[in-house]
């Protein structure tokens, strides 16, 4: 896989080249401690370039995720953002609105985030 970017260079990149997670498949969901340091890493179909796309999440501060085994997810609503110091990726929002909400499910806040395509 190809680096895309890391934190606010990755949130450009994904704009400039359009690689959206809305409408993607997310395949894969792996939490992992890597270094004393909670990681999350989402591994994403994107549907309108069949390319793989990979956001890994690093130094977690909360995730919250409902995901079946073996059961491709599709999205239909997502959020992803800087808030603060805070990047925030979120599955299945409860509004689209560029804010955490208390109702938003399937969401991780991290202070790093990195990209990679193929």
């Amino acid at each position: 896989m190809n680096t895309i970017g890391k934190n606010g260079e990755l949130l450009n990149q994904m704009s400039l080249k359009k690689l959206y997670i809305l409408d993607s498949i997310l395949k894969k969901i792996k939490i992992y401690e890597s270094q004393y340091i909670t990681c999350v890493d989402l591994l994403f179909e994107l549907t309108h370039s069949n390319n793989l796309l990979k956001i890994k999440c690093s130094n977690i501060v909360e995730y919250s995720f409902y995901y079946r085994i073996h059961k491709p997810i599709y999205v239909e609503r997502c959020k992803l953002f800087k808030i603060d110091d805070l990047f925030y990726v979120c599955l299945d929002p409860y509004n689209e609105a560029d804010d955490i909400n208390e109702n938003d499910q399937d969401f991780i806040l991290c202070n790093e985030i990195e990209g990679y395509l193929s």
